[in-house]
């Protein structure tokens, strides 16, 4: 079998993601809310198709979530 890598699993820009976001921009726990709830549909739709994930991607120059919900929410 070959094994698929996922890429990626959010943006951590505004510019790339749904306006929701940005619109939520005032409030952390919506923003994690919505994070969440994209994880779960993605992997939920994708279980058993993909081997592996890049969860975020150029976390370096889309700085809006971590902005939002602080560095150590999105660096780990």
């Amino acid at each position: 079998s070959i094994l698929v890598k996922g890429h990626v699993l959010l943006w951590p820009g505004f510019n790339y993601l749904p306006d929701v976001y940005e619109n939520n921009k005032a409030n952390p726990k919506k923003i994690d809310q919505l994070i969440s709830e994209h994880y779960k549909n993605i992997l939920g739709e994708t279980k058993g198709k993909i081997s592996h994930w890049d969860v975020l991607n150029e976390v370096y120059t889309n700085k809006d979530i971590q902005t939002v919900l602080g560095s150590d929410e999105v660096l780990f």
